[in-house]
């Protein structure tokens, strides 16, 4: 492992704290420049959720402390995820900074820069020469993919999963004990974190038997961590995702075609950075789609190189592996309401990158470059980050506010569900009633019930439309479908009064608020207040 740099100038920047740190420091203060323009942004879709109408994370006190801890508890259930980690750390950026999304944005760009600095450390560790290591990290810092992670508020938790996961194998050799308490956080941050357990298998098995045997009771006690932290997060994604209920695909053949096809969207999307979008929606993959034919040969011919790899005891597997695990929970073997996106790609690009520079390295040297062998790979990833932070850069200032965003996608899926909103706004703003109810109508073919949208104030010259009026109930009565039968905190029941009113469903109406106050929570006062003025307005009706 890269004994020319030992010693080297190179080798205390990529081996040692004090050069991590530098390196941090560099990524982060590069990464003010190219995300500057995304910096004022405002908050954008799962921000309102997650931070900013979120009262578990807006008192420090202890009992939001240990509500942030239950597993089960409301805390976990109002955003769909046992991730205390990410609350405990929303918590503190409440104290600090509010409403005010600057704060949120720099804390984003330091951790995308603390998470480059730990990737060229672990490339450093794993095979790559010292200028290899740095400029793949570059790369990864500069990705068009991952200015959607950086710059978007909430996804602070896949910032934190990595450098913390990122953390943890770095630290296993020397302090086995350390690295287990990192892991066991990284996945209390975001479970995509699991991916670091089987690269610390692989990359023992890849050391030789004497590693994998002092190893071996680390591994089962990895395992043990991760299976205690997947639990709560699995049976919260089975009580709160409905993916599944909007019928995508109608088998498991097609649903098996759809995610090939999302796997060679994503290995274009890592090699070039087209396709890059906010709301992602690719079609579902028919037999003749040629993208699900890319990505079985795609895939194929990644797990072929993979199990070779390993097979010899080479280090490029386990980067591959690494590609693999952070994929697997994307992959939509178990369906998302929205399959793909940007950020998904976050975790699974430095494996990607670490197992295409070390293949690279192999052909090339069966090639008999000379001289120039030693710096190709390096030199022909600085132009690639290059290229990509320029693309970065440009691609920044969309983040500003989420039309941009909507509008960006509606470029790049015209029959999607962005395309369908503008367009119905657009046709309203026209006087075009009757058309801008077909784009809503094909909106909510498309599998979307989210009705709070049609609430927007420049639809509402559509009130009265008998079309637009059944699709309202409608979408209302199938969000409210979507809902029976799971467990309901307070903000469920409030969620559902919401839906009630909405439809003009006093009765049950009522009905939810109070069962929000006997439930209990944050919102105490403001559900008696709805259910006082909810119950004067049945009172004057009747």
């Amino acid at each position: 492992m890269n004994d020319t740099d030992q010693g080297s100038s190179m080798h205390r920047l990529c081996a040692t704290p004090l050069g991590v740190l530098a390196l941090a420091g560099v990524f982060s203060g590069l990464g003010l420049i190219l995300f500057g323009p995304a910096l004022q942004g405002g908050f954008v879709a799962d921000d309102v959720g997650y931070v900013l109408n979120n009262p578990y994370v807006q008192t420090a006190d202890w009992r939001h402390l240990l509500a942030a801890l239950d597993p089960l508890g409301d805390a976990a259930y109002y955003v769909a995820n046992y991730a205390p980690v990410h609350q405990l750390v929303t918590m503190v950026e409440w104290q600090l900074f509010g409403d005010e999304t600057w704060g949120y944005h720099l804390v984003n760009v330091l951790l995308h820069g603390i998470c480059s600095a730990l990737l060229v450390a672990w490339f450093f560790r794993t095979g790559l020469s010292g200028p290899a290591a740095c400029a793949l990290g570059f790369v990864f810092f500069a990705h068009t993919a991952n200015v959607e992670t950086v710059a978007w508020i909430f996804q602070t938790k896949t910032l934190l999963c990595l450098a913390l996961g990122t953390g943890s194998l770095l630290a296993f050799e020397r302090r086995p004990l350390l690295a287990t308490a990192l892991f066991a956080l990284a996945l209390l941050a975001k479970i995509a974190a699991l991916l670091a357990w089987p690269v610390l298998a692989a990359w023992l098995w890849v050391r030789g038997p004497d590693a994998l045997s002092r190893g071996r009771v680390w591994i089962l006690a990895w395992a043990v961590v991760a299976i205690l932290c997947a639990i709560p997060e699995f049976l919260i994604f089975a009580d709160t995702g409905h993916a599944a209920l909007l019928d995508r695909y109608s088998g498991p053949f097609e649903q098996g075609r759809s995610m090939l096809g999302l796997a060679a969207r994503y290995l274009v999307m890592a090699a070039t950075t087209l396709g890059v979008a906010f709301s992602h929606e690719p079609p579902v993959a028919g037999l003749a789609d040629p993208w699900w034919w890319a990505g079985l040969l795609a895939c194929l011919a990644l797990a072929w190189r993979m199990t070779t790899t390993l097979a010899r005891r080479e280090i490029e597997g386990v980067h591959w592996l690494w590609a693999a695990a952070a994929y697997a929970p994307a992959s939509q073997v178990f369906t998302f309401l929205f399959p793909m996106g940007d950020r998904y790609l976050y975790t699974v690009l430095p494996g990607l990158l670490a197992g295409s520079a070390l293949a690279l390295h192999g052909a090339t040297g069966s090639l008999r470059f000379g001289r120039i062998r030693p710096w190709l790979g390096p030199l022909l990833a600085a132009g690639l980050a290059l290229l990509f932070a320029s693309h970065s850069y440009q691609r920044a200032p969309l983040w500003r506010n989420e039309m941009l965003l909507m509008v960006d996608s509606a470029r790049k899926y015209p029959d999607g569900r962005s395309a369908a909103f503008l367009g119905a706004r657009s046709l309203t703003r026209e006087g075009d009633l009757d058309g801008a109810y077909e784009r809503l109508e094909k909106l909510a073919n498309r599998g979307f019930d989210a009705y709070q949208i049609l609430q927007d104030p420049v639809l509402q010259p559509l009130r009265g439309h008998p079309g637009y009026e059944a699709l309202h109930r409608r979408l209302v009565q199938n969000w409210l479908d979507h809902g029976e039968g799971r467990r309901a905190g307070q903000s469920d029941w409030m969620a559902r009064a919401a839906a009630y009113l909405a439809i003009g469903d006093l009765a049950s109406a009522e009905n939810a608020l109070g069962a929000a106050i006997e439930v209990g929570g944050p919102w105490q006062e403001s559900a008696e207040a709805q259910l006082r003025q909810v119950q004067a307005a049945r009172s004057k009706g009747s």
